[in-house]
């Protein structure tokens, strides 16, 4: 172990001096950019950009005795907790293999490598180097606008499925920034996303899931009932301004402009007044309170965006 004294520079830094050595050996010079890796308690030096290694973890599932809903949340589970290979078991394994197979449908990065009457192996190729959390959210964003854009023509249970296979291709996104989240939290790798970053990420990524969420009931609701001219016209009024909210939104978003994000804040209790004009009309008849109550959860969950942006500093 080297010691090297702390020296001053300027009226409010410090530096150190690094081994000879270790510059030359690593071909550095002046001007030559290092990467520190941050922790709370030290600080590594690295001649370049280092690629962050997948540590191999396995988990098996064994599905006898449980049912389809608790095999799956075992299955996101560890898809999200970073295992790379998931050895899925069972003697009833044949009457559900369609079931799982779906639910794997919906994690990026995973194959099936190995299948049996009584085993799956599945493995994750994901390279965590190759992952853009900003990136993801672009692709999320572009969904939920084409569900906001589509959701406009529903008008029975078939045109509202198309918005279901929609929100499968978000969470699979989703649940793809959650594991990258994950990953960066387990491994305290915070040189290039410091925690603060990351919770916004999952704030957002959050919301974003559930305004799919709420879009896709809404339109199951809409399929499944009559509604008059009058309530689907004022329906879509209020849904449109939802949707310009939500665009407002991440406009701010993408381009850190707090002002419009204070703009989009205020239209919420606009909306929310809309809503209730919404229930007193129409509230009284089948499946209306639902839609209203889905209506202003959407509400809740772009203003809960506009707050990231206009909260940070």
């Amino acid at each position: 172990m080297e010691f090297r004294k702390l020296i001053g520079f300027g009226k409010s830094s410090l530096v150190i001096s690094l081994p000879k050595t270790w510059v030359n050996s690593n071909k550095l010079k002046k001007g030559s950019v290092v990467y520190l890796n941050v922790k709370k308690d030290n600080i590594s030096v690295y001649p370049r950009e280092t690629k962050q290694k997948t540590e191999q973890k396995e988990v098996t599932i064994d599905v006898n005795g449980k049912n389809i809903d608790t095999i799956q949340r075992e299955i996101m589970s560890s898809y999200i907790n970073g295992c790379t290979k998931i050895i899925i078991t069972g003697k009833r394994l044949g009457r559900i293999i369609k079931d799982i197979r779906n639910i794997l449908n919906n994690l990026a990065a995973i194959e099936i490598i190995e299948q049996t009457t009584d085993k799956i192996v599945v493995k994750d190729f994901l390279d965590m180097n190759d992952v853009s959390i900003d990136e993801i959210i672009r692709k999320i964003d572009i969904t939920l606008r084409s569900m906001f854009s589509e959701f406009k023509e529903v008008n029975n249970d078939v045109s509202a499925k198309i918005l279901y296979d929609r929100d499968n291709d978000l969470n699979k996104l989703v649940f793809l920034v959650f594991k990258v989240i994950k990953n960066f939290l387990i491994h305290e790798n915070f040189s290039k996303i410091k925690p603060v970053k990351l919770l916004n990420y999952w704030v957002i990524v959050n919301n974003l899931e559930k305004i799919a969420d709420e879009i896709k009931r809404i339109a199951r609701f809409c399929g499944a009932i009559r509604l008059t001219s009058d309530e689907r016209n004022f329906l879509i009024n209020i849904f449109t301004s939802i949707e310009k909210k939500y665009l407002e939104t991440m406009r701010a978003y993408y381009t850190g402009n707090k002002e419009l994000a204070f703009k989009s804040a205020d239209s919420k209790k606009r909306l929310m007044g809309l809503c209730e004009q919404f229930y007193r009309r129409y509230g009284n008849k089948p499946l209306r309170s639902n839609t209203v109550e889905k209506l202003r959860n959407m509400i809740v969950s772009v203003h809960n965006i506009t707050r990231i942006v206009y909260e940070n500093v």
